[in-house]
């Protein structure tokens, strides 16, 4: 399967293989079979647990337990960025996939009507992000977390130079609305610290307009996803390892 994310990206089941660590113990329950038996059987899949596979990746990645998890491709430290972007643009892949083969549960909730893009007033950048939410179905509460990941990356961007990184302030493993609230707190008092907020006001400021501050919903691992998906956004250098 080819799927384009502004880029061509092969999609397998070799792909699908790295997607999902796998521990060296072989008595562990082998998720990636397990999600393949699904799939072959046209079964409903909890993409709930998709997200948890990806956070669990992306946890990997993070923390380098490449030895425990052999399936997973290697990044340097230098190319974590781009891991996550791999991994984003791979879990996309996955889900619109399942959902052409209506093999995902409980999806219609998370889908909304797709609007037409305007374009008169906006600048080419935002036209590429309302494109890009339009041609993925994003709803106003995925929104609000892709805009904390644009938030996130220009904050990371700041503090390039830095000996602390403010991804320290993300919880990998899953953020409830708590969490969120806090790293956007984090994320303006660092803006401030160096003297650039206007790098991130436009960002919070559609982030406020999308989040609900009174019913938030989302499930924790879901909100990571598309916290990375934000920050992974625009990047464009090659991730292949050299």
């Amino acid at each position: 399967v080819m799927m384009n994310f502004g880029k061509p990206m092969n999609f397998n089941l070799s792909t699908l293989y790295t997607m999902v660590p796998l521990r060296k113990d072989k008595e562990k329950k082998n998720d990636v079979l397990a999600l393949f038996k699904l799939i072959f059987e046209s079964r409903k899949i909890d993409h709930h647990k998709l997200y948890k596979h990806f956070c669990d990746l992306v946890l990997c990645h993070r923390f380098k337990r490449y030895e425990s998890f052999r399936n997973v491709k290697k990044y340097d430290d230098k190319y974590f960025d781009f891991a996550i972007r791999d991994s984003v643009f791979k879990y996309f892949a996955l889900i619109q996939i399942l959902k052409q083969l209506n093999l995902l549960q409980n999806m219609k909730e998370n889908e909304t009507i797709i609007e037409e893009v305007t374009e008169t007033g906006t600048n080419e950048y935002q036209q590429k992000i309302d494109s890009f939410f339009t041609k993925m179905s994003y709803n106003a509460d995925q929104k609000a977390m892709f805009y904390l990941g644009r938030m996130l990356s220009s904050v990371a961007y700041i503090q390039k130079d830095k000996n602390k990184n403010v991804l320290e302030k993300v919880n990998f493993s899953g953020m409830d609305k708590t969490d969120i609230l806090r790293l956007r707190n984090s994320l303006i008092e660092k803006a401030k610290q160096y003297n650039e907020v206007s790098k991130v006001i436009f960002s919070d400021a559609e982030f406020s307009a999308c989040f609900n501050f009174n019913d938030w919903k989302m499930k924790p691992e879901e909100s990571v996803f598309f916290l990375l998906s934000g920050y992974s956004f625009g990047i464009i250098k090659s991730t292949e390892n050299k």
